[in-house]
């Protein structure tokens, strides 16, 4: 049964309104960034943030409401709970509204008027005590009928109600981490939670509160609300300490600040800084962003009374604090509806981000019906620490600055980034090239053209402070791979949202589509790395060139000769080269390898060849272009028949589901249960893991959609690889039992799950050959590959090669991805907890997508490679179960992307 919520105080059940508590008279100012710029040119020291300063308000932020304005309305009863105020009963409540004129209960009864007539007349005729009785029960049952109707279908209170039914937390949470609340329903976008903390509501701080945080002066997070299980996607509220109260804390949603950051391609209107402004300070971006104003309707509170939990229509209250003023060991949880969050337009699914061949951002989703156009959002906020972090880093709350940036407003269901960049606005080219001719003329010993191309600007303010380039002198004794294991990666926790919109922005619009890119930061190129491009110059390195990423990390990059423009030059060739996969370019003089241009290109790609030869495996193939959009048939498909969940692996029943199908063959399913819990994950996520987690499918990359019929939800599955066409059944039950012969032969009785994952790495490098020319010629740079590659080369991107051969094909030789999902497999079969993982790494000469599996031994997960692994001639123990902390793993710049698990588990298997 349904219960009153607890966080609601006397002074709002007896709100007169019966709706929203009363507002603050005072609302807390919105963070208003600093004027001063984090970047500098490079080369120079930039200037660090620092702060603003916060005077605390004179008032509390929400005051109580004022008694005048408040009048005594029913309440429903409510169990009484310690940590809050006692509510009255029913009898109380309806006692204090005005009473019924007092007198007798019946006419004729001693001091009743008389009867019309006067005293000669007839009186009225007595009831019986029988019928008195009946009566008043009568009146009774009509007020408790008034009452009820007005408690179910009148205005309720905003409050909401809380429910027994814990069901709505899924299987997201670990309840021996978690104190488990619950849920309250349908609360008001504007309501004010109140929690009882004890002593550390005094210690509250107003610069945090005031930046979109409740935490206390030493920057420990006392409470924080959450859109999504894993704690990633968090909300601005104000947290302050409540004025009646002094032990508890009033936390409400806060007003967000939207900025904006886009060149409009089809206005040619610049939404940033003017160039006026970036030429007057020297540097090609201001920290003083431009407000929204009138761009954006769904965030700006000048529509809105006051700042709303809006966008997602449940959220998480997480407090890390118990009545005692102690830190809970287990923060409580409590899972919310909004009433009011409601929106017009479906959410937009199957969102998906990807960073194509030239390093431009790609952003796709699904049409959504009813939509005339989109908006593109990136949601900065919270730091992500690398792993170099120290265990007290590591244990700090997350308190980085939340921000929301409009990057695009598209209408199609598709974007690159590219057209929408601010270095597509005219002028802004020249600019760059007269700063990069200052910092030349600066550093005197650059060797780098005078025509750098930036890309990716949208995301250049995502680390904290300065990037590793920036970091690093060249002119000290340090080494770039010194300088790069003592650089703490510090970026932000990064979102991209997606938001469907009708002609009217304010009236029709869709709730919020998100998805996490924090992995793909470390492949969105930014600048070139002057100062290491500046060290690698003094040290000949002729054929790499260095590029700053999003996340502030200096990668290597081969540099891509354009022989199409070269030409002698003053007794040399000069000629034009891409920055590795991106579309940063500059050009290079060759004048000690020949004097014609076919000599001075035959050497040089001898050259580079040879060099590049020295890079460690590597080969994830990606699929050429967006995937691709599902085509629904006028049925569903066969969407009947259960599924043995124990067959497939998944962090959460839903992959599982997911995945079970597939193994079956089943690509139409209804997934109506699943997408109905709270903090369900994103489809797109849980197909990620479904295939990642689940080598017997044998497939790598998949696209979906996702349909609505009445109240039935289907998903719809479509493979971009298919490696074996209509053989693939045959040859998934071929593979398992090949597998289990395989593991029958290696893994020995009393082995430990140590012995176990060594002995099937010694397998892979025995059995398993790199296939050289098929990197070098298809996957090398980061190149992706058309649908006809998985049929050429079938075992390269799955664990298909444990066959040995099909129809004569020779199986075994392979890339990364082959052996890791290989891995997997026997794993799984071996019973060892293990997970195949896809991410970046830097292989000598450039930064590649690479993948390998994460094992677990004992209570820590430990990195397994048996790619790296396999030298050629034996089996190296170099990359066989080493901590992520250790100096192979560290030297490699290691990167671990989230495709591998949904978000809200990543912690669970050390991805967190």
């Amino acid at each position: 049964m349904d219960q009153p919520n607890p966080h609601q105080s006397d002074s709002e059940s007896n709100d007169q309104t019966g709706g929203a508590p009363q507002q603050p008279t005072q609302q807390p100012q919105p963070y208003a960034p600093p004027t001063q710029a984090p970047y500098g040119p490079y080369g120079q020291p930039p200037q660090t943030y620092a702060p603003p300063q916060y005077a605390p308000p004179t008032s509390q932020p929400y005051p109580a409401p004022a008694s005048a304005q408040q009048q005594t309305q029913w309440a429903p009863p409510q169990q009484q709970q310690p940590a809050y105020p006692s509510q009255p009963s029913y009898q109380q409540q309806y006692q204090t509204h005005p009473a019924a004129p007092t007198g007798p209960a019946y006419p004729g009864a001693p001091g009743a008027p008389t009867a019309p007539g006067g005293p000669g007349a007839t009186a009225a005729r007595r009831h019986s005590p029988a019928r008195t009785v009946l009566i008043t029960l009568t009146a009774v049952i009509a007020v408790f009928a008034i009452v009820f109707t007005y408690f179910f279908f009148a205005e309720r209170p905003s409050g909401g109600r809380v429910s027994d039914d814990m069901s709505v937390y899924g299987d997201n949470f670990d309840t021996s981490k978690y104190d488990l609340q619950k849920p309250i329903l349908d609360v008001d976008s504007t309501y004010t939670f109140r929690e009882k903390v004890g002593s550390v509501a005094s210690r509250l701080d107003s610069y945090w509160s005031m930046s979109g945080y409740g935490a206390t002066q030493d920057g420990d997070l006392v409470a924080g609300v959450y859109a999504d299980p894993a704690f990633k996607n968090q909300m601005n509220v104000s947290v302050a300490q409540d004025e009646k109260d002094p032990d508890t804390i009033t936390i409400t949603a806060n007003q967000g600040l939207v900025l904006v950051n886009y060149f409009d391609p089809n206005t040619q209107q610049l939404h940033a800084e003017s160039f006026d402004t970036i030429k007057a300070n020297k540097y090609y971006f201001n920290e003083e962003p431009v407000e929204a104003g009138d761009l954006d309707h769904y965030f700006d509170t000048k529509q809105h009374a006051y700042a709303r939990f809006t966008g997602f229509g449940s959220y998480y209250l997480v407090v890390y604090y118990g009545e005692d003023g102690q830190k809970l060991a287990k923060p409580k949880v409590t899972y919310f509806t909004v009433k009011d969050d409601k929106h017009q337009l479906a959410t937009p699914q199957n969102l998906q981000a990807r960073v194509d061949d030239q390093g431009h951002v790609n952003v796709s989703w699904d049409p959504v019906e009813g939509a005339t156009h989109y908006k593109v959002y990136l949601r900065v906020g919270g730091a992500v620490l690398g792993e170099n972090a120290t265990d007290a880093e590591k244990q700090k709350d997350d308190l980085g600055l939340q921000s929301t940036y409009i990057l695009a407003a598209p209408t199609g269901t598709s974007v690159n980034l590219k057209d929408w960049d601010p270095s597509a606005a005219p002028e802004f080219k020249d600019f760059l090239k007269g700063m990069i001719s200052q910092y030349t003329a600066d550093r005197k010993v650059s060797t780098f053209a005078k025509t750098p191309y930036y890309q990716n600007l949208q995301f250049i303010n995502l680390y904290d402070q300065e990037s590793e380039d920036e970091q690093y002198d060249p002119d000290t004794n340090l080494s770039l791979e010194e300088n790069h294991n003592k650089y703490q990666r510090n970026a932000s926790n990064v979102q991209l949202y997606v938001i469907a919109y009708g002609d009217n922005e304010v009236t029709t619009n869709s709730p919020i589509a998100t998805i996490n890119i924090n992995p793909l930061l470390s492949q969105i190129p930014i600048a070139p790395a002057f100062n290491a491009i500046t060290d690698g110059n003094r040290a000949g390195k002729k054929y790499v060139s260095y590029i700053t990423v999003a996340d502030g990390l200096t990668r290597i990059v081969p540099k891509e000769f354009d022989w199409s423009t070269a030409q002698t030059d003053g007794g040399g060739v000069k000629v034009s080269y891409y920055l590795g996969a991106t579309a940063m370019h500059s050009t290079e003089t060759f004048s000690d390898k020949g004097t014609n241009v076919n000599d001075v290109k035959t050497r040089v790609e001898q050259e580079s060849s040879e060099l590049q030869k020295s890079d460690t495996q590597a080969g994830l193939a990606e699929p050429e272009g967006q995937v691709g959009t599902v085509e629904w048939n006028d049925s569903t498909g066969d969407v009947g028949g259960d599924v043995d969940l124990n067959s497939a692996n998944g962090s959460v029943e839903f992959v599982k589901f997911v995945a079970a199908n597939l193994l079956q063959e089943r690509t139409t399913m209804e997934i109506t249960k699943y997408v109905k819990e709270a903090g369900a994950p994103t489809v797109s996520d849980v197909l990620d893991e479904a295939l990642a987690q689940n080598p017997l499918i044998l497939h790598s990359h998949a696209y979906s959609g996702v349909k609505q019929e009445g109240s039935r939800t289907f998903l719809k599955v479509e493979y971009y690889d298919n490696s074996y066409g209509d053989d693939t059944a045959n040859v998934r039950q071929q593979l398992s039992q090949k597998a289990d012969q395989i593991v029958s032969q290696i893994v020995k009785p009393g082995m430990d799950d140590r012995a176990k994952a060594t002995a099937i790495n010694d397998y892979l490098v025995r059995t398993f050959a790199y296939d050289y020319p098929t990197y070098e010629s298809e996957l090398k740079g980061g190149k992706s590959v058309d649908q006809s590659f998985y049929t050429r080369h079938k075992s390269n991107q799955n664990a298909s090669g444990l066959l040995g051969s099909y129809n004569g094909e020779d199986l075994t030789k392979t890339v990364c991805a082959g052996y890791a999902r290989s891995f997997k497999l026997l794993a799984d079969k071996a019973g060892l907890n293990s997970i195949y993982v896809s991410g970046t790494v830097n292989a000598s000469t450039q930064n590649a997508r690479h993948a390998w599996n994460q094992v677990k031994i004992g209570d820590q997960w430990l990195t397994e490679d048996a790619t790296w692994n396999d030298t050629g001639g034996g089996s190296s123990d170099q990359y066989l179960l080493v901590s992520p902390s250790s100096s192979a793993i560290k030297k490699r710049s290691q990167v671990i992307d989230n495709a591998a698990i949904v978000d809200a588990y990543l912690s669970a298997y050390g991805l967190d």
